[in-house]
């Protein structure tokens, strides 16, 4: 008997000290990595957590630390069957109950616009597109009644073809009670023809189960000026339209306007009155075991502060949990339910090393540069392979090749190191081309790009033409005739890589005839002519490159000779420019 308690006893320990941490909870931040510094061997964890409280008639909103978006935008999920343009979806149930504005729901309505109301008599109506001069904000009668605004802008999910792969949906992720209900625009077309061509609008979003948080994700916006002065607005209001709040920044009718690619940002919008339910945050290794229970403090805009003090990771690497507990807002302060209590877990990565970052060696140069971003301050030293010591944290002009970089700590002496590499030059011009250099509007073509080189980047037309950002596929049916410049555009930091990369594409229609020169040099040809077709007294002729021979009495109303190009009238023939 006696040892049957005392296995009884072990067990309840062990459980008490290693516990099973959620496997379905919600996660509110990035992974954070903190850096012990040499000779330290204990620190101080901070991190912050959403500050929720059980009533929902008010709210605070603040922009998240990260972006973490909770599920792909491009993902396939559950279509709205939203095909007609300014139109309410018919009533959507959800999967849980949701407070909003002090009142629970559980079916809701989309518009083709960005909005999600919980007012279900807008079901299958026709949606508000206008943003009235001077109703940039809410709360406003001037909107609908008990909708989250994320982004509000017109656009058309109905005829534009520029977005083949454009959707509005939504999905349901995780298991009770850690669900997220979570709605998705991804690429939908500005409203008006003339922006049609501005398809990259997406963003998410995300209604949190048990604590009737809300949190948008923007992606990307683009701006249609010539259409609602090009506003746009992220916010909230309640049923009576009494009560509402606004993103900080993404009110309508602002100067100047908002929006862009790759924003890249989050916004929480948080219950702010009544009793809070957060009941208490934890920090556990990522084996199980408890370490500590944080101290909080509420920072007033939707967030606790929280710490956890004389940590002291037992090895050079070290990954924490924090794991936060709140109440569920349908069961308050109490245990009735098995889905009473709501968890998140994030991730904090403590590294018992400096951090370094370098600059690349670009071809030919000797320009690497190497770095010390953490630790840095009065009294710490640095070597390279082995060097004396020196009191900046730089080491410029370097060629390629393996280096070893040290660092004392001043006081303990304390020395530690890491080998770094700056690499050999390598390839860094990217290059974009299309099959060819000229295209007639009647041909029915979609010129498609070869990228060699970088890939990732983004294109855009000077002057403006129907194009996709990402695929760098043209569409000519409505351009006009003249010359473009499209540019390829990479996002990266690397210093040795040429971010930009352009071509010339030539478009030419009935009013403008362009040479191809794919036949011969004769002028005469029809086949290379734009068009296949030859100038006549009328034409406008443009001869953009090649070697051209006329073998004929020839009359054009203007001509135009790019530089490089060549133009010869053979012996006995002529050419007759009406208007030079």
């Amino acid at each position: 008997m006696h040892r049957l308690i005392l296995f009884i006893i072990g067990i309840s320990f062990y459980s008490f000290c290693k516990a099973q941490l959620p496997q379905n909870a919600f996660s509110f931040n990035c992974t954070k990595d903190t850096t012990l510094a040499c000779g330290q061997s204990c620190l101080t964890l901070q991190t912050t957590v959403p500050a929720i409280r059980a009533l929902s008639d008010r709210y605070t909103v603040n922009k998240a630390a990260c972006f973490k978006p909770n599920i792909s935008p491009s993902a396939p999920g559950t279509s709205s069957n939203l095909g007609i343009d300014d139109v309410y979806t018919p009533v959507i149930p959800l999967p849980f109950d949701f407070p909003f504005y002090g009142i629970i729901y559980g079916q809701l309505v989309i518009s083709t616009n960005g909005i999600i109301s919980f007012d279900l008599s807008n079901a299958n109506l026709s949606a508000q597109w206008t943003i009235p001069n001077g109703q940039g904000s809410l709360p406003s009668n001037s909107y609908d009644r008990a909708v989250i605004m994320g982004a509000f802008h017109d656009v058309d999910i109905q005829f534009p073809s520029t977005s083949p792969s454009k959707q509005i949906k939504y999905d349901v992720t995780g298991t009770a009670p850690h669900r997220k209900w979570i709605l998705t625009f991804y690429k939908v077309p500005c409203y008006e023809s003339t922006c049609w061509n501005k398809i990259n609008n997406t963003y998410q979003i995300s209604l949190y189960e048990g604590l009737g948080l809300v949190e948008i994700h923007l992606f990307e916006r683009e701006i249609c000026t010539v259409w609602n002065n090009g506003n746009a607005m992220i916010g909230m209001q309640n049923y009576n339209r009494d009560n509402g709040i606004m993103a900080p920044g993404r009110s309508a009718w602002t100067t100047p306007r908002w929006g862009g690619l790759n924003m890249n940002e989050a916004w929480r919008f948080a219950p702010n009155t009544g009793p809070s339910l957060l009941k208490k945050v934890e920090l556990y290794k990522s084996t199980g075991e408890l370490v500590a229970t944080g101290d909080t403090t509420n920072d007033g805009n939707g967030n606790y502060l929280v710490s956890f003090d004389n940590i002291c990771p037992d090895s050079t690497a070290a990954q924490y949990i924090v794991k936060s507990s709140y109440y569920n807002f349908q069961y308050p302060f109490q245990f009735p339910a098995a889905d009473s209590i709501i968890y998140s877990t994030d991730t904090i990565n403590v590294v018992k090393q400096p951090i370094v970052s370098i600059q690349n060696a670009c071809p030919g140069q000797a320009n690497g540069k190497i770095s010390i971003i953490n630790p840095v301050g009065p009294g710490y030293t640095y070597n390279i392979n082995n060097s004396p010591f020196q009191v900046s944290h730089e080491y410029p002009f370097l060629s390629a090749g393996m280096y070893e970089i040290g660092v004392r700590e001043p006081g303990t002496g304390c020395y530690s190191s890491v080998t770094v590499n700056v690499p050999q030059a390598y390839n860094t011009n990217t290059q974009v081309s299309y099959p060819q250099v000229v295209y007639c509007t009647t041909a029915g073509t979609t010129p498609s790009p070869a990228i060699n080189g970088v890939t990732g980047g983004r294109f855009s037309a000077s002057p403006s033409l129907l194009i996709d950002s990402v695929s760098g596929v043209i569409n000519l049916t409505s351009a006009d005739a003249g010359i473009y410049t499209i540019t390829y555009r990479i996002n990266s930091s690397d210093s040795c890589i040429n971010p930009v990369a352009t071509a010339n594409v030539v478009v030419a229609d009935s009013s403008l005839h362009i040479w191809t020169g794919v036949s011969d040099i004769l002028w005469g040809n029809p086949s290379n002519w734009s068009c296949n077709s030859v100038p006549t007294s009328t034409s406008n002729v443009l001869i953009y490159s090649g070697t051209v021979a006329i073998n004929s009495n020839v009359t054009v109303n203007k001509l135009t000779v790019m530089p490089g190009a060549n133009l010869t009238v053979w012996p006995t023939h002529s050419l007759t420019i009406l208007n030079p």
